[in-house]
């Protein structure tokens, strides 16, 4: 897997109104750049986020609601059961309405290439990502 430097169109998400639902697509590390290829053509936007995940040997795109997320099998299996990722505009905002939404949170809020994430389940029983943006030390657009 090629490392790719943090590059995000917008690298902030605190000024967000509405979560952004983000659908995961797990992906071998060869099938990434075909896949952003695929998805730019479709939606027809351009992919607006990459970056490499070492931590966790991963690699992960965006491109328009698609978060691409490639990687090897084993490297992929701890993300298989999360059903989709919210980009949010504060997880500490978030976290306030969990109790009156029936969420519980599964995994503290953590830092990562992005910002900081944390994993939650809804009442229906799906595991969610919940992710806010912001800049990182030299991060470029």
């Amino acid at each position: 897997m090629s490392p790719v430097e943090l590059w995000r169109e917008r690298p902030d998400s605190s000024d967000r109104a509405q979560p952004l639902v983000m659908v995961r697509v797990l992906i071998a590390p060869e099938q990434l750049e075909p896949t952003i290829a695929l998805y730019e053509r479709l939606l027809g936007v351009h992919c607006d986020l990459r970056f490499a995940y070492p931590e966790m040997d991963l690699s992960l795109a965006s491109v328009g609601n698609m978060l691409l997320i490639a990687g090897r099998e084993e490297a992929l299996a701890p993300f298989a059961h999360v059903a989709m990722t919210l980009l949010v505009a504060s997880l500490d905002a978030e976290i306030a309405r969990f109790e009156e939404l029936g969420i519980e949170l599964l995994e503290a809020p953590k830092a990562v290439p992005t910002g900081r994430n944390l994993l939650a389940r809804h009442p229906d029983g799906s595991i969610v990502e919940y992710v806010e943006h912001r800049p990182q030390p030299g991060e470029t657009a």
